[in-house]
């Protein structure tokens, strides 16, 4: 019966059984990428000092490794250069938004005129959603009203606006659906539509049901059609009470701004004519209209006035 120990062939992983000069002792020659008494432990050569390019991952196998370009990187591994997505064309930005090429990457950028984060670029940041503006109004209405939010925005490249109260189709009552749908949202721009008049309010300050007034440098009234047709202005707060009625909260009114009220909307508004419009109290009055004065129907086109829908859209940056 043969002695020689190699015969059982006990090394491993395809290793080299070399027998002693005394044939009863052995030791194993292991192949590349393999150690141990039996060439039984693979060689992680991942773990040392990597053998792949500096864009690139390295991929223990077993008795070897492999050398794999990161993302954005293209070659064998051993070498390897970064890929132009912009000019091959493989990136993702929109239309109305340029590719900047980056080491590995790259970066979508809106063109001007255009918001959002370079996948999806938008001239309205959500206004394209108002049922007012888009049934009621055009393009113009839009970037008039984009026009007059801009300077007051809390990031120039992340704010859009998201719709927290649609009358029309959410309902009238203030206390149960207006204020704890849009109470604490931050910022907001609130759109109302008479007949063919569109015109509403923007305050940085939060909607609140506390039954006081709520000072505020920021906030403005707007109209885009009036009773002077498609005629858009923009009413800032005038100073005269410091800007401490820019807006007032309870649960039984709307959207109410200034002291007065400049523009109130009331509970149930669609069943009243409650809502009016006071204009000049803290807010400039539209030209041709007199401070204080109940004939100003330069946005309702009367003074009372019963609105056919309300929307308000709270700004958000996430």
């Amino acid at each position: 019966m043969s002695q020689n120990p190699c015969e059982g062939k006990p090394c491993l992983n395809k290793g080299k059984c070399l027998l002693h000069k005394n044939r009863r002792d052995y030791r194993c020659r292991c192949k590349k990428g393999y150690t141990g008494e039996k060439c039984q432990h693979d060689i992680d050569e991942c773990t040392t000092a990597s053998p792949c390019h500096v864009n690139a991952t390295c991929i223990n196998i077993p008795g070897s490794y492999a050398c794999r370009c990161n993302d954005g990187f293209s070659g064998d591994g051993f070498s390897c250069a970064d890929i132009d997505e912009c000019a091959t064309n493989v990136h993702q930005c929109d239309r109305n938004a340029y590719c900047n090429n980056t080491v590995g990457s790259y970066r979508c950028t809106c063109n001007r005129g255009y918001y959002g984060n370079g996948i999806k670029c938008t001239t309205s940041r959500g206004l394209d959603f108002s049922a007012i503006l888009s049934n009621y109004g055009n393009a113009d209405y839009i970037r008039t009203l984009s026009g007059y939010l801009d300077p007051v925005l809390q990031s120039s490249s992340r704010s859009r606006w998201i719709r927290c109260w649609h009358a029309a189709t959410d309902g009238w009552n203030t206390a149960t659906i207006f204020h704890p749908q849009c109470d604490g949202k931050g910022p907001t721009v609130t759109i109302v539509r008479v007949g063919s008049y569109v015109f509403g309010g923007y305050t940085d300050v939060s909607w609140h049901s506390r039954w006081q007034y709520f000072s505020s440098s920021r906030s403005f009234l707007y109209s885009l059609y009036n009773t002077n047709g498609y005629s858009p202005v923009k009413l800032t707060l005038n100073g005269r009470d410091g800007n401490q009625h820019a807006i007032y909260g309870g649960s039984s009114y709307g959207p109410t701004f200034g002291r007065g009220h400049d523009l109130v909307i009331s509970n149930y508004a669609s069943n009243t004519t409650s809502s009016h419009t006071y204009m000049g109290f803290s807010y400039y009055a539209p030209p041709g209209c007199r401070n204080g004065g109940y004939e100003c129907s330069t946005l309702a086109g009367t003074y009372g006035f019963t609105p056919n829908d309300i929307e308000v859209f709270y700004e958000t940056t996430s």
